[in-house]
């Protein structure tokens, strides 16, 4: 299992940008890594990425990023960039496909980054798919069409004709208090897919959680999602 801390190269200081909230090193993306195995086995995992040179990784047309990991088990994980709301693309990917159901971009281009995966051979059930927010939406659309384990925290819904028939295979962590995960609740947005555990803050993040406005965005974001999981 990876370490909780491969996200930021051992660095949680200098990298900790667990939302996707600003824009960062693409290390920052292993923070959605199996953060469920927090383990402290001292393996960080290896970015694996340019093994995959014909693997379609971004797209800086439709804001899509990702990076492929892999621990000392030989596991792989594929990491998902969530949501920068500074991002007319990435906006623009979650209204779309929220709202009508449109995959045009992001939700794509995952899709054709798994089969391009196994097309060069990577076994995807040794694979995990994790995300958090817009992040997780994606992971979840691609790990429910393709029959792979998935794991998202605070994920964005999916449109009814975008979740494939193994959501099962999907499991989302919910911070109690996430906005987004609040706001699909009691709105006609499409919920978060596969089996939904919600999460209960520490003091320390339910306290700053409570803060208004602020708040919020500190229990969307994945820090306070690891301390409340170890």
């Amino acid at each position: 299992a990876l370490n909780w801390y491969a996200y930021v190269s051992n660095n949680p200081v200098k990298y900790v940008d667990p939302a996707g909230l600003l824009e960062e090193d693409p290390t920052v993306l292993a923070g959605y890594a199996r953060v469920f195995r927090v383990s402290g086995s001292g393996d960080h995992g290896k970015d694996v990425t340019d093994q995959f040179p014909k693997a379609v990784f971004s797209n800086d047309e439709t804001g899509f990023n990702a990076r492929l990991f892999q621990g000392e088990d030989g596991d792989y994980v594929l990491s998902i960039e969530g949501a920068n709301p500074f991002s007319p693309e990435d906006v623009s990917a979650a209204t779309k496909q929220a709202l009508s159901g449109s995959t045009e971009g992001q939700y794509d281009d995952v899709l054709k980054l798994v089969n391009d995966l196994e097309e060069a051979d990577l076994d995807s059930s040794n694979m995990v798919l994790t995300g958090s927010s817009l992040g997780g939406g994606l992971a979840a659309y691609a790990g429910s069409k393709k029959d792979i384990y998935t794991i998202t925290f605070n994920a964005a819904g999916l449109h009814e004709d975008n979740i494939g028939p193994h959501a099962d295979k999907v499991t989302n962590y919910h911070m109690r208090g996430d906005p987004l995960t609040g706001i699909q609740a009691l709105t006609p947005l499409p919920n978060a897919v596969g089996t939904q555990i919600p999460v209960n803050p520490t003091l320390g993040d339910a306290l700053i959680g409570a803060i208004p406005l602020v708040g919020g965005i500190h229990l969307h974001m994945i820090g306070p999602m690891e301390r409340a999981l170890k």
